[in-house]
């Protein structure tokens, strides 16, 4: 329960005394310090002040050497996630109505350089389910990385180039790294880019309104272990409206709608797997997004935080972690 909340500063959690549910609950309560940057949290946790730096993950900039401290190494706790990284593109926004351009701006894109997938930090991606998902088709194959293959499918669009587009992100460090590694992989094959940075509730509620942003990098995390909240909820062209719509890239093929249909009620997992797989085969042909990685979140504790702190569906779990002082 909610004991104080100084706005711009904290927020102070409390036992629940109604709560009846599994035991057992090892906090009395949690503070949440709000406000500052990853830098100085980090900076705070090394001197002993929080317990976990951030739960947003190990700052990629300072990962490498705190991977490396025999202080803080055996500390760090990792854990493949339900989510996936990817640009939206939307396909009512020309050049990226053009499929080819699509397809293009796939290949044009070192997706494992730019997620750290050598480092850990995400997994290769060929579709929008991950690993983790039961219904993952290890079979489903996409688009490799070929910046010569990029320039025959722009060439073969006809538009001429090079074409332009404003690609939307938010304003963490991270973020617009990945971003300008985007934009670098573009010029390559002819595709000028600009970036806009904007607050992480500013892009996701414009990326809902119809016209509003051409390409989009973010991500998206489901709570339930099935495909159908990763799929239908992002690529079923009939949720598609003027004002809000949650598929962002107002995506719509009336074949991956039927799929979805006939998955969704299946109760059979075999069935309802393999139709789920058919439309996201569909989904990767029609390219409307750029699938970069499947997140794997990272965790840094005090050795005094004990229990396992992290899971695939829910991240950071505080009420599975005690300390010991």
């Amino acid at each position: 329960m909610v004991q104080e909340w100084i706005r711009g500063a904290r927020l102070r959690f409390t036992r629940n005394p109604y709560y009846h549910g599994p035991k057992p609950q090892h906090l009395d309560g949690v503070d949440i310090l709000i406000g500052g940057d990853e830098t100085t949290h980090l900076m705070m946790f090394e001197r002993g002040e929080l317990d976990i730096p951030s739960t947003e993950g190990i700052p990629m900039p300072s990962f490498r050497r705190l991977s490396h401290d025999p202080r803080w190494q055996k500390l760090i706790e990792r854990a493949p996630q339900f989510a996936t990284s990817f640009l939206t593109m939307n396909t009512e926004i020309p050049p990226l109505n053009n499929v080819l351009v699509r397809r293009a701006i796939h290949h044009a894109i070192n997706r494992d350089l730019r997620m750290g997938v050598a480092q850990g930090f995400h997994t290769h991606a060929e579709g929008m389910l991950p690993p983790v998902m039961p219904g993952y088709n290890p079979r489903l194959r996409s688009y490799d990385y070929n910046p010569e293959k990029a320039r025959e499918l722009l060439h073969e669009s006809g538009l001429p180039l090079p074409l332009h587009i404003v690609l939307w992100h938010t304003t963490s460090s991270d973020d617009r790294t990945k971003a300008q590694g985007f934009q670098w992989d573009l010029k390559q094959v002819g595709i000028e880019v600009d970036l806009k940075q904007v607050s992480a509730a500013e892009e996701v509620m414009s990326l809902l309104i119809r016209g509003a942003v051409p390409m989009g990098y973010m991500g998206y995390s489901t709570q339930i272990p099935d495909p159908s909240e990763l799929l239908a909820n992002n690529f079923d062209g009939r949720t598609i409206t003027n004002s809000s719509a949650f598929n962002f890239t107002f995506y719509n093929n009336p074949a991956v709608n039927r799929l979805l249909d006939l998955a969704a009620p299946e109760v059979d997992l075999p069935k309802r797997y393999a139709l789920y797989q058919q439309a996201e085969e569909l989904i990767v042909r029609d390219a409307p997004m750029v699938f970069l990685g499947h997140s794997i979140l990272f965790a840094l504790r005090q050795p005094w935080l004990k229990g396992p702190l992290m899971d695939a569906l829910s991240g950071y779990r505080c009420d599975r972690v005690w300390i010991e002082e």
